[in-house]
């Protein structure tokens, strides 16, 4: 692992890089960049291959966009299996171990 400055001198960077799993995007602030064009994220420990890096404040708030992502995420699916569960109990006349 390089220990490379941020390629704009002393300001805070923000690295994006795909994930397999949702929400299939992750962030984090930039330590540092390696030799190999990869991120160092301190906060997963790990190195990343970015898909987009820029300024902290703009991170952030994309970050932040994508939390609210998440949650709409989140509350739709929880709806969508309270939604099945009520069908399916009313199908079969039982309380299911979905709850």
């Amino acid at each position: 692992m390089g220990s490379g400055k941020p390629r704009t001198g002393n300001q805070r960077l923000f690295a994006f890089w795909k994930y397999s799993s949702f929400p299939y995007i992750l962030g984090g602030e930039v330590a540092r960049f390696c030799d190999n064009g990869l991120v160092y994220i301190e906060s997963y420990r790990s190195t990343f291959r970015p898909v987009r890096v820029v300024l902290y404040a703009e991170g952030k708030k994309l970050w932040d966009e994508m939390s609210a992502l998440r949650q709409e995420h989140d509350d739709a699916e929880k709806k969508l299996r309270e939604d099945f569960l009520a069908k399916a109990e009313k199908l079969f006349g039982e309380v299911l171990d979905g709850r």
